[in-house]
């Protein structure tokens, strides 16, 4: 789901992470190392808790439920106690594609703009 706002902010987040990381190591390749480490990181952080950003849906029924194609689906349960089906879904569905897109580049945002401020910050202490 990183299209939209999200895309652009992760774009910014990494330039502004590549700034910082080239004035803390005064060096290209090791900054540009550290840059896409900590970019990827994020990545990966923001992927694995992207269903948690947002209140999720949940359904429960006998038997089986069908689900529209368009949700983002976070878990799925069909338990058997006593041979009776119970199907349990949480998901995201279609309306919370905008939330979710907004919550997501806030985040990124707010931490392009602290690695902003702690490269000029740093750039500061630098200057005579």
């Amino acid at each position: 789901m990183s299209t939209g706002p999200v895309a652009v902010a992760y774009a910014l987040a990494g330039l502004a992470l590549g700034a910082l990381a080239g004035l803390v190591w005064r060096r290209a390749l090791p900054a540009a190392g550290t840059a896409l480490a900590v970019s990827l990181l994020l990545h990966q952080l923001l992927e694995r808790h992207r269903e948690d950003l947002w209140p999720t849906v949940s359904r429960i029924a006998p038997g089986s439920i069908e689900l529209p194609r368009s949700v983002f689906q976070v878990t799925w349960d069909t338990p058997t106690p006593h041979g009776v089906t119970i199907s349990h879904a949480t998901f995201h569905p279609r309306s919370h594609f905008w939330p979710l897109q907004y919550v997501e580049t806030g985040l990124l945002l707010a931490v392009a703009g602290t690695a902003t401020a702690t490269a000029f910050l740093l750039l500061a202490r630098r200057l005579p």
